[in-house]
């Protein structure tokens, strides 16, 4: 039965960023459905499970609660989603899913340097690829929201982006990731044809 919750909560976590996303009304409405499916399906499981002494059972148990209450009206900035995914990563400290979704809590809220340092803290336990993009990702956008050393943030952001390439070079969104980081020097920073023909190579790849 784990599976089956596992699949339903990333089946509506990844909801967030469907094109579907883009029309208000029915995105809530795909959202409040998966959520009421997700959290029934996790309660299932908790009864069928009982009190478990797993801590790693019971922190994915959290993540998998706390993914699943930024369906709500919150979104991924929802501060109860917050609390269960520090609690899983506090008490599973090698969970990767559960550190990436606290640091897209964080961000989402605009906490960047807090969302960046939950990011470095998933990269210590493992250079996961999701991770590497997502950070790789948040620095650009700091950079471009005029936060300190845009050009280091951007060289940073490029080379995590390469890293996470080299850790899964069947990921899409790596290699989307890499491209837009070229692209993103190539327009703030060095205006180069090498730069240019990076983004698009990277893109192309995508």
């Amino acid at each position: 039965m784990l599976d089956e919750v596992v699949a339903a909560v990333e089946r509506g976590y990844a909801l967030h960023d469907a094109p579907s996303s883009a029309d208000t009304e029915r995105s809530r409405a795909l959202l409040t459905e998966a959520q009421v499916h997700a959290l029934k399906l996790i309660e299932g499981c908790e009864e069928e499970l009982g009190v478990t002494e797993s801590p790693t059972l019971q922190a994915l148990l959290w993540c998998l609660r706390g993914k699943a209450m930024t369906l709500g009206e919150e979104g991924r900035g929802s501060l109860e989603a917050e609390a269960l995914l520090a609690d899983a990563v506090k008490l599973h400290p090698s969970l990767i899913d559960a550190w990436n979704c606290l640091g897209e809590c964080f961000w989402h809220r605009n906490e960047l340097e807090t969302a960046r340092c939950t990011f470095v803290c998933a990269l210590e336990h493992e250079r996961s690829a999701g991770t590497l993009q997502l950070l790789s990702m948040l620095l650009r956008t700091m950079a471009r929201l005029g936060h300190e050393h845009p050009a280091a943030l951007l060289a940073e952001s490029v080379q995590l982006a390469k890293e996470s390439v080299r850790r899964d070079a069947a990921a899409a969104k790596c290699w989307l990731g890499l491209g837009c980081a070229h692209l993103v020097v190539y327009l703030d920073v060095s205006q180069t044809a090498e730069e240019l023909h990076l983004a698009h190579k990277a893109l192309s790849q995508a």
